[in-house]
């Protein structure tokens, strides 16, 4: 008996520590920086649909064609800025881009299966479902995307392509 409960009391630490290192705070940070957003840019909430992992939706245009899966590649015109307005990523309207769904952050992923062909949105994340604690695109001084970044994109599904 005391072998199971010596077991037991490991596995509950070990989740008590890996959720603590895993940044709950940081997610409750997240959160109140995506709510700050909403309020700041006046978006409706009747309009925005919040997914279990946290992630913000926001259908601008509907869509007609194919759901992706992470299996299928993808068109897209898309923005990325943080949540500041800063724009860190972003294609021409009349230059897509065409990428594997699996290739995109775990946010984008997500994003792009709640999306039909020709639907446009905004997808609000935490930090978690973007670049995280690692952030993007280190220069010598400083990260594209710095360490813990709620992003904010705007995109457009232009394509599926089955594979």
């Amino acid at each position: 008996m005391r072998r199971i409960n010596a077991v037991f009391l490991f596995v509950v630490a070990a989740l008590l520590l890996l959720f603590s290192s895993c940044g709950g705070n940081q997610y409750e940070k997240d959160i109140k920086l995506i709510n700050e957003y909403i309020v700041d840019h006046n978006l409706d909430t009747l309009d925005i649909v919040i997914e279990e992992s946290g992630l913000h939706y926001i259908r601008l245009r509907e869509g007609y064609g194919f759901t992706p899966t992470v299996e299928d590649s993808v068109v897209i015109n898309y923005s990325i800025r943080l949540i500041n307005d800063v724009e860190v990523f972003f294609t021409y309207p009349d230059e897509p881009i065409g990428t594997k769904v699996d290739a995109l952050i775990n946010g984008l992923q997500e994003g792009l299966s709640l999306m039909k062909v020709g639907e446009k949105a905004i997808f609000l994340l935490p930090s978690y479902l973007a670049y995280g604690e690692y952030g993007y695109g280190y220069s010598g001084w400083s990260y594209r995307i710095p360490q813990n970044s709620v992003l904010v994109c705007t995109v457009e599904l232009r394509k599926v392509i089955r594979i």
